[in-house]
């Protein structure tokens, strides 16, 4: 304990400060060393979940590209097709981005031979497209058009030996014919399902045939039919070679999809999975791990950090107060000696730091004042008494000089003031008056401008009450012209109701028309049931007839000029509204247009009564200035003396200012 007070201050700052830095570097290292260790689990996590999501892709586009490869073995399009190398050439750049994730041997084995088996699979489908081509050609080309050609042949044999009444040759055309059905039937079935069994009838079937078609041509007499006899038998050569090309371009397919397509699809596919299996194990496995770190990174800083912060509270503590404690009485002990307190104990002398040489050196400045009190307390009472009558008499001198200069200064100022204000007084009687008869000469012009405005401002009252008269007449014819309007469109209003009862009368005409019509259809009906008997009923009937046709159209007409005289009479009414209601608005804007003359009838009147009394104040005015002008130069006489009795009283203040001075100074000499 001794060692350290008598340390010196600096250097117990230093230690205290060290310490707090020692601290503060232990937990940067902690909590960089567990950061550092976060970063690098959070990394590989990340990189375990990219290698998991791209994982993922590549099995979903596998999965799409086995679907479109089952849709097109099912449809056989091109759009499958397509649809096929997108999926495919998706999942070989999945599987290349999967392989820059990965870093682990076994793993990138396993993406390499996905690759590798990936493209095989894609080369296999163009194999199988191509032959599934080949397949198409053979059946659509050939056996959808040969077995036709068969059938038509045999149905032709058939139907020349029934004519022929041929029994014999029509039954063997009928059993040929059903060993072709047959034939056709399993081979469609074997096009649908691929059935070796179907295929295999399909060739007993044609074995049958051409024994059927030898036993044809043996019975066949006709040399037409020995040609197409002979056209059959090649025709169902044809058939059986295309349908033995077809069962193997269909095998070598089937053979391909099933021991390399669906091989090796469902591999890489169970590959993947167990690849990204493994990666997630891994990734489940780093995920706790990470966690707990991050607990225990979290535990341990603050764990550190609570150390540090109650070690350098007690640092601070025990070096602040092993530094303030000695100031604290030393500055205790300066404080009652600045008081005047020469019994105080200076504290921490001997001490061999900054504090104890402050306590020498105050220690020092202790003595001295007890020495200086000494003498100065003899000093002064020696001064005492020869300074006691000089300062009786300075302060009677000083104490006259101060009250003599304030009433001289006072009166000088009040004398100078007085001078100035007296020239401003001049000055200003001199600019009112002048002011004054410039307002005279405006007063009197103002006069004569207020006579002129009320002689126009009568003339304008007279123009306005006459334009009044003129607006009022106006509005009078308006409003006649408003009420024969309105009288006119009632009577046009009765006129179109006329019109329309008019056409009710044309449409009764045309029914009544319509109706005769009918009846004389009618009676020609009844005149040619009655023969010779009715021929002149006819005639009468006939000539009814047409003056109903007659009728009818002349009605028709007639309706016609009346609906045009309908359109027109609306039309009319119509317009004679749209007057109607301008004539309205004409004499609503004429009122308003008398109210406002009415108006402005009123304030011309209000202003000439204005400019009346107008005029009269300008004449008051006029009388107001000459007696201002007056009153200025009244003042500017008065205002001249004042400035002659303000200049002598100034010289007056300098000549006593002066004497008094020489008597003081003569007082003081002595």
């Amino acid at each position: 304990m001794h060692i350290i007070n008598n340390m010196s201050v600096s250097k117990k700052i230093l230690i205290g400060f060290g310490f707090i830095l020692i601290l503060l570097l232990t937990v940067s290292i902690v909590g960089y060393k567990n950061i550092t260790l976060l970063g690098d689990d959070f990394s590989q996590y990340r990189g375990l979940a990219l290698q998991t999501n791209q994982s993922g892709r590549v099995q979903a586009n596998l999965l799409e590209t086995r679907i479109y490869v089952k849709d097109f073995l099912i449809k056989a399009s091109d759009d499958s097709i397509n649809n096929v190398n997108n999926r495919a050439s998706k999942t070989l750049s999945y599987l290349t981005d999967l392989k820059k994730l990965v870093t682990q041997a076994d793993k990138l084995e396993v993406i390499e031979m996905a690759k590798k088996n990936m493209k095989t699979y894609l080369d296999t489908f163009h194999e199988v497209t191509t032959k599934q081509k080949v397949r198409n050609d053979l059946v659509h080309n050939i056996l959808d058009k040969v077995g036709p050609e068969i059938e038509k042949n045999l149905t032709q044999v058939m139907k020349d030996a029934y004519r022929d009444h041929n029994v014999e040759v029509e039954f063997h055309a009928g059993k040929t014919l059903r060993s072709l059905l047959l034939a056709r039937l399993y081979t469609t079935k074997f096009l649908i399902d691929n059935n070796k069994t179907a295929y295999q009838r399909t060739q007993s079937e044609f074995a049958i045939m051409q024994k059927d078609v030898q036993e044809l041509t043996s019975t066949l007499q006709n040399p037409d039919h020995l040609k197409l006899a002979q056209k059959i038998n090649e025709q169902v050569t044809t058939y059986q070679k295309t349908i033995q090309d077809v069962y193997q371009t269909i095998s070598t397919r089937n053979d391909m999809i099933n021991n390399t397509l669906d091989a090796i699809g469902p591999k890489v596919a169970d590959e993947m999975e167990d690849l990204k299996l493994s990666i997630k194990k891994e990734q489940d496995a780093l995920g706790p791990k990470a966690t707990a770190a991050v607990k225990l990174a979290t535990t341990l800083t603050l764990s550190v950090s609570v150390i540090g912060i109650i070690f350098a509270i007690t640092a601070a503590i025990l070096i602040g107060s092993n530094i303030t404690k000695p100031i604290k009485h030393m500055t205790n002990a300066m404080t009652n000696l600045a008081k005047g307190d020469k019994t105080v104990v200076i504290p921490a002398i001997g001490l061999k730091n900054e504090i104890g040489d402050m306590a020498s050196a105050v220690q020092v400045f202790k003595d001295n004042m007890i020495k200086a009190e000494r003498l100065q307390a003899e000093q002064e009472e020696e001064q005492a008494k020869k300074t006691k009558r000089a300062n009786a008499v300075d302060q009677m001198i000083n104490q006259f000089r101060e009250e003599v200069t304030e009433t001289l200064d006072a009166m000088a100022t009040a004398a100078t003031t007085l001078k100035e204000d007296s020239k401003n007084l001049s000055v200003i009687s001199e600019q009112t008056a002048q002011q004054a008869s410039t307002v005279a000469a405006a007063a009197e012009q103002a006069s004569s401008n207020v006579q002129t405005v009320a002689g126009s401002a009568d003339e304008l009252s007279a123009s306005v009450n006459e334009i009044n008269v003129q607006i009022n007449e106006s509005s009078r014819i308006t409003e006649s012209a408003r009420v024969k309007t309105e009288n006119t469109n009632a009577f046009v209003n009765q006129l179109n109701e006329s019109v329309m009862r008019i056409g009710e009368v044309v449409n009764l005409i045309n029914d009544i028309a319509d109706q005769t019509n009918l009846l004389a259809l009618n009676a020609t009906i009844e005149a040619a049931r009655a023969g010779e008997a009715g021929k002149g009923f006819a005639v009468v009937a006939s000539e009814v007839k047409n003056l109903a046709n007659q009728t009818g159209k002349a009605t028709e007409e007639i309706g016609s000029q009346i609906k045009e005289v309908q359109t027109n009479t609306r039309d009319a009414v119509s317009a004679i509204q749209d007057v109607t209601l301008v004539i309205t608005q004409v004499s609503e804007i004429s009122n308003s247009i008398v109210a406002a003359l009415e108006q402005q009838s009123a304030a011309t009147n209000e202003i000439a009564r204005n400019v009346q009394e107008a005029s009269s104040g300008t004449s008051e005015v006029s009388n107001s200035i000459t007696i201002v002008n007056t009153a200025a130069q009244n003042t500017g006489t008065s205002a001249s003396n004042v400035r002659t009795s303000a200049e002598g009283v100034d010289q007056l203040t300098l000549k006593i200012r002066d004497k008094i001075k020489v008597f003081l100074t003569n007082v003081q000499e002595a």
